[in-house]
């Protein structure tokens, strides 16, 4: 009797197992849909606003209005976001790995792919009809954006559920895809002319390496957020004073010494044709660069005249 028992539950268990049985098809002439986003490389400045899209693209099928799919049971899948987490204030946005930058998509319904995202469902074996494409791929500016950096590859959209593995009829995938920040700043007084006055004697200067009459310089500029900015002063310089910056010549010129500038910083004598870093992370907005210019004496014995200099300043920013 016992045995019989045991043979009649294996039967009973045999039967329930091909009872919940199901399967999916596609339509005949139709194939999985895969897309590959590949957004080279994506310069975000910034100044963008925070919630702009800084790269879209339409993700578009010839399938479209075409019959797709059915399963035997009827079945609900889903069309999911399978990477990233939701961002915070942001509808619908999911993180990437790159900080700062979020991923969007929505059918051409205006649904939104989420987690979990957009209801696909069948009925039993009948042919669904697709009607969801083209979606629309939007890569979000969700922060400001210090370093940039390579987006994952790989799937991040796929259709799901049961008896199928992710994406096995529907997926998209990240291709190459580089995020770059462009930081920008903008001087605001390109040429600058600076009075040194006319109540100097050459009998002020006392000797070489004497310094006298202290003239503010500001160097306005205007930046994105988080640009690094250095600045570079290149002139004529005095034989056997590199730093010091020569009078022009004229018959009229006064001689025996020349300009010499400093960091208002920490009045340091500014090195000429070399970089100088004013800083790493300039805020949004207005910066005043800080120079002084004073005269340098280079010789024993100075001679009046004109006192005239140029110098050229380069700003480099990133």
């Amino acid at each position: 009797m016992k045995s019989y028992q045991k043979i009649i539950v294996l039967i009973s268990l045999l039967f329930m197992s091909l009872d919940v049985a199901a399967y999916c098809t596609r339509a005949a002439g139709t194939s999985a849909l895969v897309w590959t986003v590949s957004p080279g490389t994506v310069v975000v400045k910034g100044s963008d606003p925070i919630g702009t899209p800084v790269y879209t693209k339409s993700l578009s099928s010839s399938q479209a209005g075409k019959t797709f799919i059915r399963c035997s049971e009827g079945e609900t899948f889903y069309i999911n976001m399978l990477t990233g987490s939701p961002v915070a204030g942001m509808t619908n946005v999911f993180s990437s790995n790159v900080p700062g930058i979020g991923i969007k998509v929505t059918d051409a319904k205006g649904r939104a792919v989420a987690q979990p995202g957009i209801a696909f469902p069948t009925q039993p074996d009948v042919f669904t009809v697709l009607d969801f494409t083209p979606f629309t791929f939007e890569l979000i500016k969700t922060a400001i954006i210090s370093q940039g950096g390579t987006l994952d590859s790989g799937m991040f959209m796929g259709l799901v559920g049961p008896g199928l593995a992710d994406g096995d009829s529907l997926k998209a995938l990240m291709g190459t895809a580089t995020i770059q920040p462009s930081n920008v700043c903008t001087v605001n007084n390109p040429v600058i002319q600076t009075d040194m006055g006319s109540d100097v004697s050459r009998y002020d200067f006392k000797g070489v390496g004497k310094t006298l009459q202290e003239k503010d310089i500001t160097i306005g500029l205007t930046c994105d957020q988080f640009a690094k900015v250095s600045i570079q002063f290149d002139a004529t310089s005095v034989p056997n004073n590199p730093d010091i910056i020569a009078l022009n010549s004229s018959s009229k010129s006064a001689s025996g010494f020349g300009i010499q500038l400093l960091d208002k910083r920490n009045n340091n004598p500014i090195q000429l044709a070399t970089p100088l870093l004013i800083t790493d992370n300039a805020d949004q907005g207005g910066l005043d660069m800080q120079f002084i210019a004073r005269y340098y004496q280079t010789e024993d014995r100075v001679e009046g005249g004109e006192v005239n200099a140029t110098a050229s300043f380069t700003m480099t920013y990133q």
